[in-house]
């Protein structure tokens, strides 16, 4: 068994990593699922979630993320070992952003998918959800390789 790589996202980083955003067929789903995050929320907790997103995406860059099992900011994708699970807690929902530290991109963190976290069911239709969401990124991650995902 191999040992993984830490995280970029908490290794102190000398410069700020870059956000890259998965894109397919021209399109932006994970800037689109964040719209939905935000805009999804009362009009009066709109600016306070954006902060929150905002916030732990520039911690992620800065390789700040905190890693105290109490808190679980970031998490390794067990099922997939390319990716890895930010979780952010926004108006008590659960939300989850996959997303890849690519060895051909090494100043960048690439955001596959985000998505709100299913949490009604047993355990097994809960873990179901997760493996269908985790199947999305894996398959972001696999088809977008031959084009840098999009990224310039």
């Amino acid at each position: 068994m191999t040992t993984r790589e830490p995280s970029r996202c908490v290794t102190p980083q000398d410069a700020l990593l870059n956000w890259a955003y998965c894109r397919e067929e021209g399109a932006d789903p994970v800037g689109d699922a964040f719209r939905v995050c935000v805009n999804g929320a009362a009009p009066s907790e709109r600016m306070a979630r954006y902060g929150e997103l905002k916030q732990r995406l520039n911690a992620a860059a800065r390789g700040e993320l905190n890693l105290d099992p109490s808190v679980i900011e970031l998490k390794e994708v067990a099922r997939d070992p390319t990716l890895w699970e930010i979780r952010w807690s926004l108006g008590g929902v659960p939300w989850r952003l996959y997303h890849g530290e690519p060895a051909v991109m090494p100043r960048h963190l690439l955001a596959l998918h985000f998505h709100q976290k299913v949490t009604e069911g047993d355990d097994a239709a809960i873990k179901h959800a997760q493996n269908q969401e985790i199947d999305v990124a894996t398959l972001r991650y696999v088809r977008g390789a031959g084009s840098r995902w999009g990224v310039p």
